[in-house]
């Protein structure tokens, strides 16, 4: 079963949506200091519920999103609706997508880049981004590092009761392919008491900056900035997360084919 069919629409329930939200309001920030340019048309990649591109594009923002899961693109198109967002919703893989442009910014939030779990499907998504962004475009995105997914995704177990909706997130971690494995378990009580099981199997890689700022290089992107995460510190060896910043190497070569 495709990933988010099922917990798509518990996702916002469960208060995943609150970490995209304070990234645009990070996003706001960065743009400000760095951008040479009033950013008018950004691409939201791995958009899920919509909430950060809906917020974007109520602050005037010409958006485009995209997501790989049709379930999840259904209900943000509802939530589009019903807020009265314009937003361009679109269906496709960070790996190869269409979705015209270019564009000013390119923002990808709440470490969706971590599913990418080899570095060649990384370079490729990147290279994808390079091809969507003006010339001198700013692309903004977090992921989570190699220690994080050692460390949190080591054989834990996160549970949370409540009589409406139960969850239980048990996470192991394989040393050899470097890719943490989750196991997300919700048992939701419905409107005639029986509870509904909703059960997906989620996989990340952690990527040191080091590497991740090797693969953008490979792809035609140099950063500008990396911070730990909503600051402006610098990552320390044991940082969770990191936001990154980017752009297309200046004087480059545009990468990609066609994005008409």
């Amino acid at each position: 079963m495709p990933l988010y069919q099922t917990y798509a629409s518990l996702y916002d329930r469960t208060g995943q949506s609150r970490f995209s939200l304070r990234m645009v309001r990070y996003a706001f920030d960065l743009w400000a200091q760095f951008a040479p340019y009033r950013i008018q048309r950004v691409l939201d990649l791995a958009c899920g519920t919509g909430s950060a591109a809906i917020a974007l594009a109520r602050r005037g923002y010409e958006v485009t999103a995209l997501d790989l899961s049709e379930a999840m693109l259904a209900i943000a198109r509802e939530k589009a609706q019903r807020w009265q967002a314009p937003v361009t919703w679109l269906q496709g893989d960070l790996r190869g997508f269409q979705a015209g442009g270019p564009f000013d910014a390119v923002t990808c939030f709440y470490d969706a880049l971590n599913y990418m779990l080899v570095p060649e499907d990384l370079e490729l998504s990147f290279k994808q981004v390079r091809a969507h962004l003006r010339y001198d475009g700013l692309f903004l995105f977090d992921m989570i590092t190699d220690h994080a997914v050692a460390q949190t995704w080591g054989d834990t177990t996160d549970t949370s009761f409540d009589p409406d909706l139960t969850r239980i997130w048990k996470c192991s971690y394989d040393p050899v392919t470097e890719v943490g494995k989750l196991h997300a378990l919700f048992f939701e009580r419905e409107g005639d008491g029986r509870y509904r099981r909703v059960e997906e199997v989620h996989h990340h890689r952690g990527y040191p900056p080091d590497l991740v700022e090797t693969i953008l290089e490979r792809a035609g992107m140099e950063v500008v900035a990396a911070y730990r995460c909503l600051t402006e510190t610098e990552p320390e060896p044991h940082t969770y997360r990191v936001a990154y910043l980017a752009r297309p190497t200046l004087g480059g070569p545009p990468l990609g084919g066609s994005i008409a």
